[in-house]
């Protein structure tokens, strides 16, 4: 009877902690439930010509998932979007500040919730930290947050001296460091880019350069 009992024990034990799909261990931190994405917040900028891979390489996906249909709030910036005029809308976003290049991840995940390698073309939007904007009720910080994913795996085409690359939306961006504060045309404006798409666009040794404009590849679908 003892022996049963021990078995049904371990039994109970095993199912209540391995359920499947419900926790993922992120190297460096604790337990984080999956349905809420991870963001990092913590991009590493990079300098071209040092030419560092991300590690554990072979173990990131080439590819990323398809992007949801966006539902619930939007975000600051979709709202910050509809005020521009439609000849600017219509020639897409221009930076108000230059962009730079960042790394891969590495065995981390994005704020999009998947890692993603320097070599891969990926895009860093604004996450709405350090904004001198407060938000309304009814908006989601910045582009893009782990919390607030619509946006995230949307196409993105950048422009660099009359040069189009397209890359994924993967990750956020603060753009500033506090105490340092960042006004909304600047933080909704800006875009950083991965090391290969800044060599696709044409950068080489820059760690800034002003590009000149980007978008949506479907401005419809941006939430």
């Amino acid at each position: 009877m003892l022996s049963k009992l021990v078995q049904v024990t371990a039994f109970l034990l095993l199912t209540f902690t391995f359920i499947p799909g419900t926790v993922s261990l992120v190297p460096g931190g604790k337990g984080v439930n999956k349905t809420k994405p991870v963001e990092t917040n913590d991009v590493i900028l990079t300098d071209p010509s040092t030419n560092k891979t991300s590690k554990n390489e072979s173990k990131i996906s080439s590819t990323f998932p398809a992007p949801k249909p966006g539902n619930g709030s939007h975000s600051q910036c979709f709202d910050w979007r509809k005020k521009l005029s439609a000849s600017e809308s219509k020639k897409g976003i221009v930076p108000k500040i230059k962009s730079s290049p960042f790394a891969g991840t590495g065995d981390k995940r994005g704020a999009c919730g998947q890692p993603y390698l320097a070599s891969q073309n990926v895009v860093c939007l604004w996450s709405g930290s350090q904004s001198k904007t407060p938000m309304a009720k009814d908006e989601t910080a910045g582009w893009v947050t782990g919390a607030s994913p619509s946006n995230c795996f949307q196409e993105i085409k950048v422009t660099y001296n009359k040069k189009t690359v397209t890359g994924v939306l993967a990750e956020a961006c603060p753009f500033v460091s506090p105490p340092e504060t960042i006004d909304l045309d600047s933080g909704c404006s800006g875009i950083f880019v991965s090391e290969n798409m800044w060599k696709e666009l044409g950068g080489k040794n820059e760690t800034t350069l002003q590009f000149e404009s980007w978008d949506f590849v479907k401005p419809e679908s941006a939430w």
